[in-house]
């Protein structure tokens, strides 16, 4: 796949320890910085230096990050006048320099977080930026991908122990040893390293596959508003996905 990179504000030097010329320049977003050195001693060399995303859109700086990412998987890069013919051979960076630079490596895992954010973005009218990773723990950053990967289609299996819910009518209830099927929707809020950001279109919807009553005695007592502990029955598995708010009952 070929991927492209406007350059802006680009600058050429020489070097001042030994032949050659360093052409520089800046993506449009202003986080990637890019330094080919041309007719070198040895080999045309490139160097990479990433700002930090934090305060960003993910649609500002996605195409900058896809770009260094796309270097761990014998990508290449090549320095070529806009429209025009190339001013540098293709640099390949050896499997050394993939495994010794940080920058890749983070350019790979922030591609999924980015695409994520991005797929949020879509479904509120609040700017959603780019958290300081430093303020939000693994478990959210997994949720995130989670939700990323629903808000795009995808339905995900996964298990749960236990749920509370609160009951509409006693007639909702299965009895007291029966496992039945539950679906249940509720409004998507992230939180996102403290600002809460609400999807008004979107639901999340849980399908539990089996379910029974913790306590079985609760069937003769329960009234409409109480709350009730719901088990897995036969199987623990639960699938999850998105649906369109519009699309549930109110």
């Amino acid at each position: 796949m070929i991927r492209t990179l406007d350059l802006s504000d680009v600058r050429a030097s020489r070097g001042v320890d030994g032949p050659g010329v360093w052409l520089s320049g800046t993506d449009g977003s202003g986080v990637l910085e890019l330094r080919f050195l041309m007719d070198g001693p040895d080999r045309d060399r490139v160097r990479m230096t990433m700002t930090s995303l934090v305060g960003r859109t993910p649609a500002d700086v996605l195409s900058a990050v896809r770009m260094v990412a796309g270097l761990a998987t014998a990508g290449g890069l090549v320095l070529a006048v806009r429209g025009g013919r190339p001013l540098t051979q293709i640099w390949r960076p050896e499997e050394s320099e993939v495994r010794a630079s940080p920058l890749i490596g983070l350019a790979r895992w922030t591609i999924t977080f980015l695409d994520a954010l991005l797929a949020v973005q879509a479904h509120t009218l609040q700017r959603v930026t780019i958290p300081d990773l430093d303020d939000i723990t693994p478990e959210q950053i997994a949720e995130i991908v989670q939700l990323g990967r629903l808000l795009r289609g995808e339905e995900i299996r996964t298990t749960w122990t236990h749920v509370i819910m609160t009951l509409g009518t006693p007639d909702h209830l299965p009895s007291s040893h029966q496992e039945v099927g539950l679906m249940a929707t509720s409004p998507i809020q992230l939180n996102l390293a403290g600002r809460l950001i609400v999807l008004d279109d979107v639901q999340r919807r849980v399908v539990y596959h089996s379910v029974r009553l913790a306590d079985p005695h609760q069937v003769a007592t329960a009234q409409s508003g109480d709350t009730i502990h719901l088990v897995p029955g036969s199987t623990a598995t639960a699938t999850l996905a998105v649906v369109p708010a519009a699309d549930v009952d109110p």
